[in-house]
Formats: C-alpha cells, structure tokens, sequence
C-alpha cells in the first residue's frame, strides 16, 4: 500500500517558502504597526527585526536548493 500523504522533497520546500513568506510578511507589517505608534515601541521594532532576519536566512537556505538568492533588501521594506 502506498503512503498517498507523503510528498517529495520539492513540494516540501514549496509549501516551507510559502510559509516562510507569510511570516516574513507578517512581521514587517508588525514592524510597521510598531513604527506607526505615538510612542514606537523600539524594543519590540529591533525584536520583530531579528525575526525576520531569521525567517529570511532559512528562507535564502530553501531556496538555494532551486539554485536561487533572496534579496534580503526587498523583503526588508519595512526597516
């Protein structure tokens, strides 16, 4: 019987990117959301940063295995 939930390793890195994206996403629109503030709150705006910059050095790390770079300027709008 064949195991029809397994998928290869390209659909795996696929669906991971994507992810990856949404949460690259997500912090740069707190980054923002923190910047907008009366008060910005630099704590939570250099916290978001370092988080990103995570998320974009595992996102260039999948995406090497298609032979590809991230730009880390164009995902980093927000800084």
């Amino acid at each position: 019987m064949v195991n029809s939930s397994k998928i290869s390793k390209s659909e795996y890195l696929k669906e991971a990117i994507f992810d990856l994206l949404n949460l690259i996403e997500r912090a740069n629109n707190s980054i923002l959301r923190h910047k907008s503030l009366d008060d910005p709150d630099t704590l939570a705006i250099e916290g978001f940063k370092r988080i990103r910059q995570q998320y974009i050095d595992e996102l260039n790390q999948m995406m090497t295995e298609f032979g590809l770079h991230v730009d880390d300027t164009k995902l980093a709008l927000a800084a």
